[in-house]
């Protein structure tokens, strides 16, 4: 178990380094080494930096890239592949194969241990961040603010705004979570391995915010580099993990979960929403 201030963290099965840093000076949670885990809003989001090859084809299930220079932002649907290619979409990528909407069913759903007792009691639906920034484990040009965090659901697919300006709604989407309502959380991110092609963090969002419904269509919104660091690499992508392959397929390359993340039991105790310092 390692302590920083009433932050505690337990991880079981899997051997690894955790490293668990304070808030950086424009007040961004610091989630830059390998191994380091933040919690947020009362646990209701956990940020988890892994560094794990590959996230290549038939591993994940891309739904959100985004691509821009110093700030950039996007929410994933299928607007543009329902007939609407040219669309303005915020900095969406234009590729409808990495730019869709996806249903809850569809994110994995994992229990984490949030009180310290040793059992896995939390529900959490994981998401996988692929960061492209430049850099390695020492530059500052690896380095990314990820400033904001909302999702929406919807029975439709194809909720869009029109116009690059975003206002915090999305068409008849409900918002149903966002990480700055009772306060700004920012983290400070670190892209290892200087451009895509590796799983970088995993971010766990408690499952109850989401409902019960598989059949609903989640839209995440999210935006980098609104303040130091900025963005200044390729694109930054969202994925969830690939279901399953049935028995008759053929084996695929090992799931980069199982390297360090199938077994985690996770404490994040106490580290509530805190408002950046100015």
């Amino acid at each position: 178990m390692v302590r920083h201030g009433n932050l505690a963290i337990v991880i079981s099965v899997f051997s690894l380094a955790i490293v668990v840093l304070p808030f950086t000076a424009s007040g961004a949670i610091d989630v830059t080494a390998v191994g380091a885990i933040a919690a947020a809003d009362s646990n209701n989001v956990v940020v988890v930096h892994v560094d794990v090859p590959p996230t290549g084809t038939g591993l994940i299930n891309p739904f959100l890239r985004i691509h821009h220079t110093d700030s950039e932002q996007g929410y994933n649907t299928d607007y543009r592949a329902a007939g609407n290619p040219s669309t303005n979409l915020l900095d969406d990528g234009t590729d409808t194969n990495f730019t869709q909407a996806i249903t809850l069913g569809e994110i994995r759903e994992v229990s984490l241990d949030t009180d310290g007792n040793g059992s896995l009691d939390t529900a959490y639906r994981e998401f996988r961040l692929d960061l492209g920034e430049p850099g390695n484990d020492t530059s500052d040009s690896g380095l990314m603010n990820f400033s904001r965090l909302q999702f929406f659901l919807s029975s439709s697919n194809t909720e869009h705004i029109v116009g690059d300006v975003w206002n915090n709604t999305l068409g008849g989407a409900k918002l149903i979570y966002d990480l700055d309502a009772n306060g700004d959380n920012d983290f400070t991110l670190r892209d290892l391995t200087s451009g895509n092609g590796s799983l970088d963090y995993l971010v766990y969002v408690r499952s109850s915010l989401f409902g019960a419904d598989n059949n609903q269509f989640v839209y995440l919104y999210s935006l980098f580099g609104s303040s130091p660091p900025a963005a200044d690499g390729t694109f930054e992508e969202w994925s969830v993990q690939a279901p399953p392959r049935s028995a008759a397929s053929p084996p695929s390359a090992p799931e980069p979960t199982s390297l360090a993340i199938w077994c985690l039991g996770l404490v994040a105790a106490g580290f509530g929403a805190r408002r950046k310092r100015k």
